[in-house]
């Protein structure tokens, strides 16, 4: 038997048929079988409303406006007045007797909600690009922010807000719509924040890597320096430069979890993959805050998929672009190397495997994945083993512990909490009833718990961290997308009794999915501009306010020299995060004065040996807090000379207190690199 194609080629004659009245059926008829009505009719009717939404909008924006109330609390007072009269004229009028009436009121206005507070974060991402970002004034920015409101608010009407009666409607297709929706909506969100959200510590620390080229470094490996560095490069040295590789790492971890899921189940469970890792908090956030997790993520995600075509679906070549993907995630992160362990298991009790072995692919694949993590392996040898010791034996000297039974609560909380509570309950029998493949099970499985086993091995001898299990789980994601919206589901409503938790758990994901990625839009658009009724704080986390604590820093170091003739050194009293955020905000960009706690005696990961141990002792010594802790202490006195009191100054944003600075003035530090008692290591 010989298939032979369709060959289209150019028209000699006459008109194609596909004019705009037949693609505008075409996608009356896609939206159809997704559940919603789509005629000119009711888009007409809405735009209308729309407009009429957009005038109250508009008004009661500039009229609070002219009140002088602060741009979050106007934007979103108008967006909620004209929300609320729109949704009341759509009830009656636009899409009356069009939409499912099965639906109680309340239960509709409840998803009406879900879609007007999307619409806000996305409408409050296009704000704060356009006044933050470009310069524009509010009250032109506010115009383009209104329209993408009216798109959004359309699309979630006629399908999730006032759904047509669902006798057309296919449950496939609808899942395919709403994946794609919510994964639009995310890259929205990451992208439209992507430059106006703060940078949180980790995204600085690795920022001054950037200041040190080198092969490799004490705490981590090069890939995400390199990555910024070429980043801000393009883009400046700002939060959108920093984050600027995010635009290719987060879409690539999409596809490579589509591609993961289709090949083990089908193409809508791969969709709906792709949404989980889109809106699952702890997955968004890899894919959006430029971490040693983002090209880590994108890296495990393409091993899995790579892993299943080798071993699953005996694919000789794709080893070798295993070898590659592990290679390049552990030039970004250690922890993908627990996959290793993982894939060797698997060979052994996966019998059709076992002759991989004897087979020179996956040798090959290691050799590449050698190769691009050399980098790491000369620096090491270059520095007495210095990066693998640290992560390893001096984690386990300096912090001991036993924390194993943190684990899986890390993975409840990281995945918020549904998607970890969901996790921990495919483990059990269910999950043949979502993957009736024993050797795809066994694979999901494997490559779950070996690097899960590992982590809480490690647990017993040191505290381990809360991130570290976010990509461990990646592996049972097939059957979480099973778990949204099994592939076969049984006749009628009648289940098994030990399927009901599955039922329930489907109940649970429907209004979960969107809420999450609303509950995420309103913390970016919280820390960029703000929420009516939540203003600004002291945040003990030490997050925001690090360009005005600069500033304040910066004030003091002039205080200082007016004084004594000399710069002082600027310690920050954190393991890396404080020096990092000053030295990213530094004023004057010199940032030749600043280290951290390592000045006192104590770790400071990088820091040791970015500081200069030439350093004249008698130069006068600034340390710099957030917070009291460790600031405080006798002990300080020892590793100090002359050092003064405690002191304090509140730090301002739009009039507001968002941090507190404290610091204390010494007129020089001791060489004796002693840890004292009551260190934190």
């Amino acid at each position: 038997m010989v298939e032979i194609p369709f060959i289209f080629n150019d028209r000699d004659k006459g008109d194609s048929k596909m004019n705009s009245r037949v693609q505008w059926l075409f996608v009356r008829r896609l939206a159809a079988l997704g559940g919603a009505r789509m005629t000119l009719g009711n888009l007409s009717r809405f735009g209308l409303v729309g407009l009429s939404g957009v005038a109250v909008d508009l008004l009661v924006f500039w009229w609070m406006q002219s009140l002088g109330t602060g741009l979050a609390t106007a934007h979103c007072t108008s967006f909620l007045v004209a929300t609320a009269s729109n949704f009341a004229l759509n009830y009656r009028w636009t899409f009356a007797r069009e939409f499912d009436t099965e639906q109680a009121p309340l239960r509709r206005y409840g998803a009406f909600l879900v879609v007007a507070l999307l619409a806000l974060v996305l409408r409050g991402g296009i704000f704060a690009w356009l006044t933050g970002g470009l310069g524009a004034a509010a009250g032109i920015a506010i115009l383009p922010a209104v329209a993408m409101t009216a798109v959004v608010n359309y699309l979630g009407s006629i399908f999730y807000v006032f759904p047509a009666q669902r006798r057309g409607s296919r449950p496939e297709i609808r899942w395919r719509i709403a994946a794609l929706g919510l994964i639009s909506c995310s890259l929205l969100l990451r992208w439209l924040y992507l430059g106006q959200a703060e940078l949180i510590f980790d995204e600085m620390y690795y920022w001054t890597y950037t200041l040190h080229p080198a092969l490799s470094y004490l705490d981590h490996p090069p890939l995400t320096a390199w990555l910024i560095a070429l980043g801000t490069a393009l883009g400046g040295d700002n939060a959108f430069g920093v984050r600027l590789p995010t635009l290719l790492l987060g879409p690539l971890a999409l596809v490579f979890a589509y591609l993961y899921v289709r090949d083990l189940l089908d193409k809508t469970r791969g969709l709906i993959a792709a949404m989980l890792v889109a809106v699952v908090p702890a997955w968004f956030a890899s894919g959006f805050l430029m971490t040693t997790d983002a090209a880590l993520f994108s890296a495990w995600l393409a091993a899995l998929y790579f892993l299943q075509r080798a071993l699953l679906q005996r694919d000789a070549g794709a080893w070798l672009a295993v070898g590659a993907s592990i290679g390049i995630g552990a030039l970004s992160k250690y922890t993908i190397v627990s996959l290793a362990p993982a894939i060797l298991i698997f060979i052994l009790i996966h019998k059709p495997s076992r002759g991989w072995l004897l087979r020179w692919q996956p040798w090959a694949g290691g050799v590449i994945s050698l190769a691009i993590f050399s980098p790491v392996l000369v620096w090491n040898a270059r520095h007495d083993w210095a990066s693998f010791t640290f992560q390893s034996s001096r984690r386990i000297v300096e912090d001991p512990g036993f924390n194993s039974h943190w684990v899986p609560i890390h993975g409840i909380v990281m995945l918020a909490p549904l998607a970890g509570l969901a996790a921990l309950y495919l483990l059990g029998p269910v999950r043949r009833r979502l993957c009736p493949q024993p050797a795809a099970r066994r694979f999901m499985l494997t490559m779950t718990l070996v690097p899960l086993s590992i982590i809480v091995f490690f647990a017993t001898l040191t505290e381990t961290r809360y991130h570290w299990v976010v990509p461990v789980w990646l592996g049972l994601l097939p059957l979480l997308a099973a778990s949204v919206a099994p592939p076969q589901t049984r006749a009628g409503n009648v289940a098994r009794q030990e399927e009901k938790p599955l039922i329930w758990l489907q109940t649970l994901w429907r209004p979960v999915l969107p809420m999450s990625l609303v509950l995420i839009g309103l913390s970016l658009h919280y820390v960029s501009l703000g929420l009516p009724g939540l203003g600004w704080r002291e945040h003990r986390l030490g997050y925001l306010g690090w360009p005005e604590i600069a500033r304040s820093v910066h004030e003091l170091e002039i205080e200082i020299e007016q004084a004594t003739g000399r710069r002082p050194i600027v310690a920050g009293m954190a393991k890396w995060g404080i020096s990092s955020a000053l030295a990213f905000h530094d004023v004057d960009q010199r940032r030749d004065n600043i280290t951290a706690r390592n000045l006192v005696g104590m770790s400071g990961s990088q820091w040791e040996r970015w500081f200069d141990r030439d350093s004249d002792p008698s130069r006068p010594v600034l340390l710099v807090s957030h917070e009291r802790k460790l600031i405080d202490e006798s002990w300080l006195e020892l590793a100090l000379v002359e050092l003064g009191p405690l002191q304090s100054r509140p730090v301002h944003r739009d009039g507001q207190v968002i941090q507190r600075l404290y610091f204390r003035i010494g007129a020089g530090f001791r060489t004796e690199m002693v840890r004292y008692p009551g260190h934190i290591p």
